[in-house]
């Protein structure tokens, strides 16, 4: 019986680090070796395989096209290799270790900062990894190993992967009387002229309302009582010091304007507490002196 000599999960881990950095130097760095031992390991695989996956030149780092699709195979093959990991994890303490998470824009700053300090509370050993994300950039981010669930609106098209419908997402409809004068409890969605409508979005509702409406539709109240996405912060630091942050999306963060994103953590710290309360601000602990 002959040998198979099968490629080793290093060797694999060296290509798919190339296919993402595409310079020999930086996917060194990112495993953690030495530029001369990464490329060692990639000239092994292709001997051991009998082929070339990388065109090598002074600039310019080159997958050939069986490279290309051997790079995402071995992707692949490494996440199934943590999956066996993660199974033998999760059977002695389930959510526990890293979970990497994809989430649409239109529903991370509006699911997130409720679930997460849940989370958290719940799960101390779950180590969360979020990535706001397009529901296609999600989407090939869960088939390509990059992430491991996803946070999306359905149906959506999203290939061969299991799915669990978590809620429904009420839509409200705003028309003039003369419109529709008796309208029905539910709207179907195929019986609306999408053609005259204006999508608005605020903190807890979606409206729908009719360029012909003439009722004006005002952002639903605000509870400043406690911490939530949006909101602006005051709080008193040990030594005094006052810092206001308002909470955004990540798009938006910049603490040098005074704004935090709503997963970094003092912006979680803070989600869902009142004035007076005290949390930890970065490195020391803070009291909430106001909320708007």
């Amino acid at each position: 019986m002959s040998t198979t000599y099968l490629p080793t999960l290093k060797q694999l881990q060296y290509l798919v680090a190339l296919k993402d950095h595409g310079h020999f130097g930086r996917a060194a760095e990112a495993c953690f070796v030495t530029q001369s031992t990464m490329s060692a390991g990639i000239r092994e695989l292709e001997t051991l395989i009998g082929v070339t996956l990388v065109e090598r030149t002074r600039r310019v780092v080159r997958f050939t096209p069986l490279g290309d699709r051997i790079a995402d195979k071995a992707r692949r093959v490494i996440r199934e290799a943590e999956e066996l990991g993660d199974m033998a994890r999760a059977a002695g303490r389930p959510l526990s270790g890293e979970m990497r998470m994809s989430v649409i824009p239109t529903i991370a700053p509006f699911m997130l900062p409720h679930i997460l300090p849940a989370l958290r509370r719940d799960y101390p050993d779950l180590k969360l990894f979020l990535r706001e994300e397009t529901t296609g950039t999600a989407c090939e981010g869960l088939h390509n190993g990059r992430t491991d669930c996803v946070l999306l609106a359905l149906p959506y098209a999203c290939g061969e992967v299991t799915a669990a419908r978590l809620f429904d997402d009420r839509l409200f409809v705003a028309f003039p009387d003369a419109e529709l004068p008796n309208p029905p409890a539910m709207i179907a969605a195929a019986d609306i002229d999408d053609r005259s409508l204006l999508a608005k979005i605020n903190r807890d509702l979606r409206y729908w309302t009719s360029r012909r409406a003439t009722a004006q539709i005002v952002d639903a109240p605000r509870d400043a009582k406690e911490v939530h996405f949006g909101s602006t912060v005051t709080i008193q630091r040990e030594d005094g010091r006052m810092h206001t942050y308002r909470i955004v999306g990540e798009d938006e963060a910049d603490p040098a304007l005074g704004t935090l994103s709503y997963v970094s953590p003092v912006a979680q710290a803070l989600m869902g507490k009142q004035v007076g309360e005290v949390v930890e601000a970065g490195h020391s602990e803070a009291e909430i002196v106001a909320i708007s």
